[in-house]
């Protein structure tokens, strides 16, 4: 926690923390009986305006400051319990993870991309992108996907309380408004938010059985994620059209909505737009370098030398750039 930073609903400064105190001893009490402060519930909402047109709601931006003594104590609930968050989540998943990194996904999609053009195969990406994501996912998602994990059912009770009674108050030119219940969204400042959003994230991908995919050794890979967006990759326009409309379907469950305008696929086959339950999504043709002709006989498999101790997660990493690349397209 650093110093100087704006005080929630509470009014108590960040600065009091770093005199000691009693404040360890509290937090112990709490997980005894599960009690949180009430203050703990409320959310302080300042409203920063950015630039253009002021008559506009849509470009200012909305603060949410806690309670710095509820800061603190999730940030300790979550060293409890971080471990476990990050053990249940696929590879696939980038964002908010130690040691990993979304440039690292990116190195890796154009990888995907490079080798599929230098070997003239079919690829078709598919980006997706949610409205207002971490505004908008389920308070109940959450804590079941929290459950499915086996957290620890008293930290998750305590989780519970919170996400069941959040209430916010708009603090506008020094004068604040009502408090007010909300039912969606992670809570925006607290530390563990980043890592609460992932869970349920899981659950509907999931859920979605995405099998279609390119071949990488004897995986396969079905999609990249960078926390909340989301990368597809098949080898079959008409599966990805498919696999998008299941998950458009799905991802509402949670309370996911895809964003009309920045869904995009990307493919080398065709050039329009394609219809996703019956909301437009943007299509493009996607090709980084014409292939390298090669001089394999028909039919024959090109594959390249391969450190034996080399896995999948290197490629995800970005450790090297050789790899062997094997595909299901021989037969085409």
């Amino acid at each position: 926690m650093s110093k100087n930073k704006a005080p929630g609903p509470d009014e108590v400064p960040s600065d009091v923390f770093f005199l000691g105190g009693e404040a360890i001893t509290t937090y112990l009490t709490i997980l005894q009986t599960k009690d949180m402060l009430p203050s703990w519930n409320e959310a302080k909402i300042i409203i920063l305006f950015k630039k253009g047109d002021q008559g506009d709601i849509k470009i200012y931006r909305l603060i949410s400051l806690l309670a710095h003594s509820y800061k603190l104590f999730t940030r300790l609930l979550q060293k409890r319990v971080e471990t476990v968050l990050d053990k249940n989540q696929p590879y696939d998943q980038a964002g908010f993870r130690k040691e990993f990194s979304t440039t690292d996904h990116i190195y890796s999609l154009n990888q995907v991309i490079e080798k599929t053009n230098e070997y003239n195969l079919p690829l078709c990406v598919g980006f997706i992108n949610y409205e207002k994501a971490f505004n908008a996912v389920d308070h109940f998602a959450i804590i079941k996907a929290l459950r499915k994990i086996n957290i620890n059912e008293t930290y998750v009770q305590m989780w519970d309380d919170i996400y069941r009674h959040p209430t916010v108050r708009m603090h506008i030119n020094n004068l604040a408004s009502k408090g007010f219940h909300i039912k969606r969204r992670v809570r925006q400042g607290d530390p563990i938010s980043p890592k609460f959003f992932l869970q349920p994230s899981k659950i509907y991908l999931k859920k979605a059985n995405l099998n279609d995919g390119i071949k990488i050794d004897a995986e396969t890979l079905t999609n990249l994620r960078f926390a909340d967006d989301v990368a597809l990759m098949s080898d079959d326009t008409t599966q990805m059209e498919e696999e998008l409309n299941t998950l458009n379907t799905i991802s509402k469950e949670v309370g996911l909505k895809m964003h009309k305008g920045k869904n995009q696929i990307h493919d080398e086959l065709r050039d329009h737009k394609q219809s996703l339950n019956r909301k437009r999504i943007n299509r493009t043709s996607t090709k980084l370098q014409e292939p390298r002709p090669n001089n394999f006989p028909q039919g024959h498999q090109p594959r390249r030398s391969c450190p034996p101790n080399q896995s999948r997660m290197e490629l995800f990493r970005g450790k090297t750039e050789k790899f062997s690349w094997t595909t299901k397209y021989s037969s085409r």
